[in-house]
Parts: structure tokens; C-alpha cells; sequence
């Protein structure tokens, strides 16, 4: 049904039913005097007709009826005063320029006609543009109109009903504030006829148009000049009355906003399209409700036309069931007036609620038509009773053959509340389609019974989807000679999902790539449909890259879902399949996935185990669990398992390749390692302890005894046993090697295992050694000499810088020498007795009073041992001295000289004991001096060490004078250091006279004298005896 390719758009934009000027008629009308009026037009009601054209920058105060105080749409009828022929509303033309402070249309009588505000330019040769622009108006437009038998001839060339705003031929409207449209469009029984019988006229209502028409009479201005809609805030309802005639709702167009280049040069051999493109600007909310079986919410095509919207509500929904289509987004055109492809751009929140089944709430049509709501504000949230996006091939019967349409949306939440609606529709002879959806927000959901993508024909579409949103469902490629290639990339979500019919769980196309963290999640019981072991199937190539193919259960791991490839499957850049597997024995439940074709790359195997006492970890002794089977080329490490390995109870598996080139999982039983580690701790400054010390280990379950020896470098060392998992272990360390010197070994600590070995891990027992500096011994008497007299006695000390340890410590010494000059206590050993740090010994002088007996010396020292160290100082003297001192005598012989010649009388000092080392000076008094004798007789006399006397002499002067008498050399002993006064402790040396007189005779001793002399000597023998005595 060709609905815009009869002649209404000059009834668009003019408002009038003759072609030959712009006019309305308003009872009670005031305009400003810059904006004259025509004269009365006859035949027209007494109100009067004002013509507005050529005119430029002129004003009108206000627009208003004056029968009606409603805000709304015709102003110039009285209730009976009006011809079915009238027209009405407000129409510049001629290149005029209207500035309106106010508009209140309203329609409220029965007639046929257009109206509303429409402006155009009849000047086909000027650049000059007539526009309207409401100063700071709201505009409200209501109207009703009717349409009977009677007033429409069969075949009408008049069929446009209700038009509220428009604008051809370069013109401009621009308001600022609010607009709302209400159309209630009636229509009865109007028919038209042709070869094939009767049906009912085609007729349209718009909200808003922009753009050029067959009839509008553009046949100069090119497409790349726009006639231009611009609104605030819009708010449109269209709505058939309910008494129009049923079989008139297909054929009543109601279209919210209409952008269109449909000038058409049908006269030249080459037709083609000619005038304006029309472009509508909503900046503000928009708000779009349309009831009626031939619906278009917002309606773009041909030229450059072109829609904007920011943020917008469309409704649409379908009065009875009909042959036409009801759109809330209709992009492109395949039929004459109008064809081409057109551009929809939204910058906000598109939301759309399309209610009638089967239709597409977007439909798009013609090369390069294009959707984009893909800006950083942009958001789509669209349910339709059918597809949300149908990228078609026909266009109301007329077929449409299309390359490179597209369409862009972020944040795409779309749903269909029908069972069996495709969400993205693409019919075939439409190539290069391009659809994208992204952003976090993104929500897809197929219908029970339909797909998320449907390409029929030969049809070819391209499906990127991107940044973390999600989609449910399959995908279907009907035709081999069509192509569908899906991409997801930066963490989008593919969750596969059964349709309800038969089941089914085949997608199909060309390819899917996945990139960067992207994900198909393939497990089981995505939706209801679902009763069963899920069996995905893939027909195409899969390609992931940093991505994964995901069969793991994400509530409770049920090992059951099968995805098949019919196709060839790549892994790249740490590509994951990620799999639930009853870790049993040989062919246990797995996951699996299947590949028809080749596989290559590199994809990480990771296993999610499945719970059941059946999967605790088996033994394997066949080809072990399937988890990939490929029927076509597999090379090696096309497949690895997540960290090489899984474990289950005492049993590890790996994955392997078998000779059917499929995958595997085989087990093999557990190890564990029990690692000794040694420690030695030392004091600060002592050497790094180096050396092997030997332990045994000693397990049950099984029962098994291990020795080993532990190699210690720099006080640290480590061994290990590899042990079946599950066994219980103790350490026992062996005998210690020798301290190093000056220290020893406390008693071990042990730390045993703290359990059972577990498998592919470990346990550690710890022994730490503690090195000991050993206590340093040192050896002291005191006092360190003694004398041999009563209770003289030195106290000899072994001391220690530690305690000593338990059990006392026994400190080997060399004792000193047996002498009869002291007693001793001291033997060896010496035991220092347990948390003390000495022991004592004494060494005691004997007493005795000989004097001359000298000094003997008692020597000890610490001897080497165990558990010690000699230390400094590490030996004692103790020296006992002769306290006895020796008696000095006196004797001079001899005792007379006489004055002669060589008369001299040596006088020695007698010691009754040798002198000490170093000799003993004696002191005298030596005898007077005297001219008769010389003496050699000093003080002291000193008696040389080791000896007993020391001399001197005295020397008489010989002299031959007689008379000159006797005289006495006397010398006497003086008491001193270290000796004693004997008996004599004086003598006398008398020196006489033995010159006589001449002739004097000698005298000779008397008999008396001679008794008295011998008496003298021999006293003197009885007394030298009795000092010998004492």
C-alpha cells in the first residue's frame, strides 16, 4: 500500500487546499501591522482570509481562537459559518520570517483539510528561508477531524488529514518551550478503486514533517539543504477515534515525527530524487504514544534527512490485527516517495515499549541507513510484542536489497515479550549489516522460542558486542549462502540457552571471536527449556583469545554438559576451558567438549571437581577421563591443565594426550615430602656451625623407618623424603658431631610434623641445635706467700664465667708438689657443683722456727678437660717464706795488736743461717777513729746471699816511740732488717805500746797471769757451743 507516494506534503507545509498561496483565516486575529493581510478571498466565511508572504522578520502578537478557550489546533472557524472545503492554522511562505508570542490552535468542527503551523519557500532560486519562532511560547495543538462518503471523491488527491507541524523548502521552526500534539484523526468509509477492485483510500496524520514531498515543488534545492523542525521538550499522541471505520486502520498512516527527501523527478528517463532533506531536533524529553494498525513512531528517510533526539519515550501499539506495520523506530525506505536511507542519533535514554506482535520496534531499511545510540549518555531499553531490530527486505510489499546499514547502541537492555520473535532480524539480500552493542548495562534475552540473532538468505551481519554486558540465547545463520559473524571482546557474556521447541541447542554462523576476558558460558540449565544433560552444538569457528568457553556449573558442579564444535576452535593468549570432572576412575562424568574440525593454539584446561563418594580420587589404569575430543588435527600442548595438575583425596591427575588424539584426565597415587629442616642457634661471635648430622625418620600407615643425614652449612640445613600421602612420621635426630671449640650442644628441640604427609605437599619437622659457649675456668690463691708460722694458709679458686650445668662440672688441675714446708687440699679434679660458678682448695705453710730454711714455692694449674675452657689466668704460686731471721755475732781476732809491723786484727760478723738472695746487710758501729790503727770496718757489713760472715779489718801503726800506751778499736752490732744480735755482739781490738825504754827489761808473765789467760779462752769456747745449740 503506497501510502506517501500520493501528492500531501504541499498540505503539509502550506496548509491550504490550492497550491496558488499561503493563507488562514482567524476570527478575531491580532497581528502586528508588519505582517499585512491580503484581501478577502471570495467564497470564504465573512470572518476573513490574511495572506503572510514575502515578508521579511515580521511579528504576530498571538494565534488564538475565539470561540474556544482550549489550547489546541484550528483558529478560524464559527461553529456553521465554515465549508467543508475550508482550511486552516498558520502557513508562512514566500520567504517570511514569523516571531509568535503565543499559539492556541483548536479544531473542533467537521472539515476536511490540513493545518497546524507550516512553513516553506516558494522562492526556488533565493537562499532566503522563512522560518517561525516562538518567543518563549508553549505550543499546544489539538484537533479532530472527520471524513465521510460524501466528502471524498473514489479517488481522492487530497489524502492527507492531520498535519500539526511542518516544514519544506528550506524553512525553519524553532520553539523553544513545550510542545504537545494531540491527533484524533476520523476516517469512515472513504474507498478508492483500481484494476484490482475497491479498497480503502490511503490517508496520513503527522505529528511533525521536515522535508520534501513529490507535490511539494522543490525541483531546484539539492538534499544538502535542510528543512529544519527544532524543539524543547515535545510530547506527541496519535490515536485513530474509536468510531473510525476498521477497515480504514491499515490504511491511515499516523507518524509521530517524519523526516523525509521525497521531491521526485518522475518525468526524466533517469529518475531521481529531488529537494530538501528534513531534519527534527528534540533537545529536550520526548514523548511519543501512537495508537493504530499503520504506525511509525519516529519515521526517517531519503537525502540527509536526519532525526535527534536525546532522551525519549516511544509507545506504539496496534488497534486489531492488519496487513500494515506498526514501528516505533522506522529508518530508511524502499518505496518511491521518500526512498533511501536515513539517520536516527540518540544522546540519551531511548526507551521504547512496542506493542503490537510481530512488528519490529526498529525497522531499517536502504544502504547505510543508520542508528547510532552508542554516545557515553546513551541508553536503549526497548520491549517489543516482536523483534526489537529488523533489518528488512521489504517495505510494504516493495523489495529492498540494502548494503551497509547499521546500528549502535550502548547499554542495550532488549526483550520481546513474544515467544518465538528473533531479537536482531535480518533478512536476506541485506549485506554488510553491522549491529554493536556495549556497555555494562547490556541485557539480551532471547524469547522462549527465538534467537537472539536470525539471518535469513543470503543475509549478512556483522554482531560485535563489548565491555562487560551480557546475552542469552542462540544464534542462527539459516542459510549457508548467508554469513553471521559474532564478536565479543572486554568481558562480554554469551550464556547459551536452550529454545523451547524440540529442544534445540544449535547455534549457528560464520564465526565467533572472543577477546580480552570474554566469555560463552555453555553449562547446564540455562533456562527451563533445559530437562536434561545440556548438548550445546556450535556450528561455525570459534577463536579465543584471553578468553573462555565455560561448562562449570556456577551453583552446585554437576558434571554433565557437552558443547560441540562443528567447526575448527582456536585458544590464544591463556584462552581458558573450564570444565566440572568427577575425579574417579577411568571414564567417570566429565564435561566435555567436542571438536569436529582442527584445533590449535594453546587453551588452559581448568577442572571444577564434582562432589560423590565416587569422585574422591580413584586410580586410572585405562586412557582415564575424557574431557576434549577432537576429530581433526590436535597437536601437542594444544591443551594444558591449569597448574599441570588436580588432586583428589591421595590421587593427582594429569592431563595427556592418548592416540585417538582425544584429551585426558590419568591419576596416579600421591606423594608427599616431608622436609627436616635443621637450625643451629649461637651466640653472638661464635663460628658457623658446618657438619652432617644424622636423623631417622620412623612413619605408620604404611609403616616404613628412613635414615638420613642432614648436610649443615652456616648453621642451616634441610633434607627431604618423598613419602606416600597419608602417612604419619616422626624424626628422631642421631648422635651430634663435635662442638667446635669452646662451645657444646644443649639438648635438641624437635617440632614433629603436625600431621599426616598430604598429597602433592608437605609436611616439616624442625630439630634446632643450641650452641653453647663453654665456661671459661680460672685458677687464683690468695694471699700468694705465707710464712712458716702459725695459721698462714692461701684459699687457691677454680672460678667460672657460667654456671655450672646440671650435674656439677669437674675441673681437672695439676696440683702442687708434696713439701714438708705446707699441706694442701688441692687434687685433682675439681668439681664445681651444679648453678655455681666456684670451687676452692687451700694450701697451708708449716710452721717452724729454724731460721735459714729458706722459701719453697706450691705451683698449680687447670689442666684441659671437658665442658670448660682454661682461661687466664690459668695457674697460682703460693710461696712460703723462712720468717726465722739469722743471729749476727761479733768477733775481731786478734782481740791485741801491738804497734809493730803487719799487726792486724780481722773482725767478722757471723750469721748462724746463709744469707737470703741478695745478701743481708749488717749494720755496725764502727770503732772511733785513732792515729794508732786504721780500719776497713764500715757499715753495713754485707753478708753475701748464700753466705754467713762478712770481715773487716784493723791495722795497727807500727811506731818505735815508747811510752805511748795502749788504745782500743771498738765496734759494735746495731740492730736491722732481717737479722738478729747474737753474743758478742761487740768486740774490742786493743793495740799497746811495745816500745820500751833502753835497757828496760821484757817482763814475763807470772804464774797468775798465765791461769787467768787460759780461764779467758776457755769461756769463750763454752760459749761459741752453746749459741751453735740454740
Amino acid at each position: 500500500m503506497n501510502k506517501e507516494n500520493l501528492k500531501y506534503i504541499m498540505k503539509i507545509s502550506r496548509f491550504a487546499i490550492s497550491f496558488a498561496g499561503a493563507l488562514f483565516s482567524f476570527p478575531g486575529l491580532v497581528y502586528a501591522a508588519a505582517c499585512p493581510s491580503s484581501p478577502p478571498l471570495p467564497g470564504v466565511s465573512s470572518s476573513g482570509v490574511v495572506n503572510i508572504f514575502n515578508q521579511l522578520d515580521c511579528s504576530v502578537s498571538s494565534v488564538q481562537s475565539p470561540l474556544n478557550a482550549v489550547l489546541g489546533w484550528y483558529s478560524f472557524v464559527t461553529v456553521g459559518k465554515m465549508s467543508d472545503t475550508s482550511t486552516g492554522g498558520l502557513t508562512v511562505d514566500g520567504d517570511t520570517n514569523i516571531n509568535i508570542a503565543r499559539i492556541e490552535f483548536d479544531r473542533v468542527a467537521n472539515a476536511f483539510g490540513s493545518g497546524g503551523i507550516g512553513v516553506n519557500s516558494s522562492n526556488q532560486t533565493t537562499q532566503k528561508i522563512s522560518y517561525v519562532k516562538g518567543r518563549g511560547a508553549d505550543i499546544k495543538l489539538n484537533a479532530t477531524n472527520a471524513l465521510t462518503n460524501t466528502s471524498v471523491a473514489p479517488n481522492p488527491t487530497n489524502n492527507v488529514d492531520l498535519i500539526a507541524m511542518g516544514v519544506h523548502s528550506g524553512g525553519d521552526i524553532t520553539f523553544t518551550n513545550n510542545t504537545l500534539i494531540d491527533l484524533t484523526p476520523k476516517q469512515k468509509g472513504a474507498y478508492c478503486t483500481s484494476i484490482f477492485g475497491s479498497y480503502p483510500c490511503p490517508t496520513f496524520s503527522y505529528g511533525i514533517t521536515a522535508g520534501s514531498n513529490t507535490n511539494a515543488g522543490e525541483n531546484v534545492k539539492p538534499a544538502s539543504v535542510h528543512s529544519t523542525v527544532n524543539l524543547a521538550k515535545t510530547s506527541i499522541s496519535m490515536r485513530l477515534s474509536s468510531d473510525s471505520d476498521a477497515n480504514q486502520y491499515d490504511a491511515h498512516l499516523l507518524s509521530g515525527i517524519r523526516a523525509i527527501q521525497g521531491g521526485y523527478d518522475s518525468i526524466r528517463s533517469n529518475p531521481r530524487l529531488l529537494g530538501t532533506s528534513g531534519v527534527v531536533r528534540v533537545s529536550g524529553p520526548l514523548d511519543i504514544t501512537i495508537k493504530g494498525n499503520n504506525v511509525e513512531g519516529l519515521y526517517v528517510s531519503g537525502g540527509e534527512s536526519a532525526i535527534y533526539i536525546t532522551d525519549s519515550r516511544i509507545v506504539t501499539e496496534r488497534v486489531s490485527p492488519g496487513l500494515a506495520t506498526v514501528n516505533a523506530i522506522k529508518i530508511g525506505k524502499a518505496r518511491r516517495a521518500g526512498t533511501g536511507a536515513g539517520l536516527l542519533d540518540s544522546t540519551g535514554n531511548l526507551s521504547i515499549e512496542q506493542k503490537s506482535p510481530n512488528d519490529a520496534a526498529i525497522l531499517m531499511l536502504q544502504d547505510g541507513a543508520k542508528l547510532k545510540a552508542n554516545y557515553s549518555t546513551s541508553a536503549n531499553n526497548i520491549t517489543s510484542a516482536g523483534p526489537v531490530l529488523r533489518v528488512s527486505n521489504s517495505d510494504l510489499g516493495q523489495s529492498s536489497t540494502s548494503v551497509g546499514i547499521v546500528a549502535q547502541f550502548k547499554d542495550a537492555v532488549f526483550r520481546t515479550t513474544s515467544d518465538s520473535s528473533n531479537i536482531v532480524q535480518v533478512d536476506g539480500n541485506q549485506k554488510d549489516v553491522r549491529v554493536s552493542v556495549e556497555g555494562a548495562t547490556t541485557s539480551i534475552t532471547a524469547a522462549t522460542d527465538g534467537y537472539l540473532i536470525n539471518v535469513d538468505g543470503n543475509g549478512t551481519l556483522a554482531f560485535a558486542a563489548a565491555n562487560t554486558g551480557q546475552m542469552k540465547g542462540l544464534v542462527n545463520r539459516a542459510s549457508p549462502t548467508g554469513a553471521l559473524q559474532v564478536s565479543m571482546d572486554d568481558h562480554f557474556v554469551w550464556n547459551l540457552a536452550y529454545k523451547a521447541s524440540n529442544p534445540e541447542a544449535t547455534s549457528t554462523f560464520n564465526t565467533l571471536t572472543m577477546t580480552k576476558q570474554s566469555t560463552l558460558n555453555a553449562f547446564n540449565r540455562l533456562n527451563a527449556a533445559q530437562t536434561s544433560d545440556t548438548q550445546y552444538i556450535m556450528v561455525g569457528q570459534v577463536s579465543s583469545d584471553a578468553s573462555t568457553v565455560n561448562l562449570q556449573d556456577p551453583a552446585t558442579p554437576t558434571a554433565d554438559d557437552q558443547l560441540t564444535i562443528n567447526g575448527n576452535y582456536t585458544g590464544a593468549n591463556d584462552a581458558v576451558l573450564a570444565l566440572d570432572t568427577c575425579l574417579g576412575t577411568d571414564d567417570a562424568p566429565s564435561d566435555t567438549m567436542t571438536v569436529s574440525g582442527a584445533v590449535s593454539g594453546t587453551t588452559i584446561i581448568k577442572i571444577q571437581p564434582t562432589t560423590g563418594a565416587s569422585c574422591v580420587g580413584a586410580a586410572t589404569s585405562g586412557y582415564g577421563i575424557p574431557v576434549v575430543k577432537v576429530a581433526g588435527s590436535s597437536p601437542v600442548g594444544s591443551f594444558v591443565l591449569n597448574g599441570g595438575k588436580v588432586t583428589a583425596g591421595n590421587y593427582v591427575y594429569e592431563l595427556v594426550q592418548q592416540a585417538d588424539r582425544n584429551w585426558y584426565l590419568q591419576s596416579r597415587a600421591l606423594t608427599g615430602t616431608l622436609t627436616i629442616q635443621k637450625v643451629v642457634t649461637a651466640p653472638a661471635g661464635a663460628p658457623p656451625f658446618s657438619g652432617s648430622i644424622p636423623y631417622t625418620v620412623t612413619c605408620a600407615t604404611p609403616d616404613l623407618t628412613q635414615n638420613g643425614t642432614l648436610a649443615v652449612t652456616d648453621n642451616q640445613g634441610s633434607a627431604s623424603h618423598t613419602l606416600q600421602a597419608g602417612s604419619q612420621c616422626t624424626v628422631a635426630e642421631g648422635v651430634l658431631p663435635a662442638a667446635p671449640a669452646g662451645y657444646q650442644w644443649a639438648s635438641p628441640a624437635v617440632t614433629q610434623p603436625t600431621g599426616a604427609i598430604p598429597p602433592e605437599s608437605g609436611q616439616t619437622a624442625t630439630i634446632t641445635n643450641a650452641l653453647l659457649a663453654l665456661p671459661v675456668a680460672t685458677l687464683t690463691c690468695d694471699p700468694a706467700t705465707l710464712f712458716d708460722s702459725a695459721s698462714q694458709v692461701s684459699t687457691c679458686k677454680v672460678t667460672l664465667n657460667a654456671a655450672a650445668p646440671a650435674g656439677g662440672l669437674t675441673v681437672a688441675i695439676t696440683p702442687p708438689a708434696s713439701n714438708p714446708r705446707y699441706t694442701t687440699t688441692c687434687a685433682t679434679p675439681l668439681t664445681v657443683a651444679a648453678g655455681t660458678t666456684e670451687i676452692s682448695c687451700t694450701i697451708t705453710a708449716t710452721v717452724n722456727t729454724e731460721p735459714g730454711d729458706g722459701e719453697v714455692t706450691a705451683a698449680l694449674s687447670l689442666a684441659a678437660g671437658s665442658g670448660y675452657v682454661v682461661g687466664t689466668p690459668g695457674s697460682a704460686a703460693v710461696t712460703v717464706k723462712d720468717d726465722d731471721v739469722p743471729l749476727a755475732t761479733l768477733s775481731c781476732t786478734p782481740a791485741t795488736l801491738t804497734d809493730s809491723e803487719s799487726q792486724v786484727s780481722t773482725c767478722t760478723v757471723t750469721l748462724n743461717a746463709a744469707a737470703p738472695a741478695g745478701g743481708l746487710p749488717v749494720t755496725i758501729t764502727p770503732p772511733a777513729s785513732n792515729p794508732r790503727y786504721s780500719t776497713t770496718c764500715a757499715t753495713p757489713l754485707t753478708v753475701a746471699a748464700g753466705a754467713k760472715t762478712a770481715s773487716c779489718t784493723i791495722t795497727a801503726k807500727a811506731n818505735t816511740e815508747p811510752g805511748d800506751g795502749d788504745v782500743e778499736a771498738v765496734l759494735k752490732l746495731v740492730a736491722g732488717q732481717g737479722y738478729g744480735l747474737g753474743v758478742p755482739a761487740s768486740a774490742t781490738v786493743t793495740v799497746q805500746d811495745d816500745d820500751k825504754a833502753a835497757g828496760e827489761p821484757t817482763p814475763i808473765p807470772t804464774l797468775g797471769q798465765w791461769s787467768l789467760m787460759l780461764l779467758g779462752l776457755g769461756i769463750a769456747g763454752l760459749a761459741a757451743r752453746r749459741r751453735r745449740l740454740h
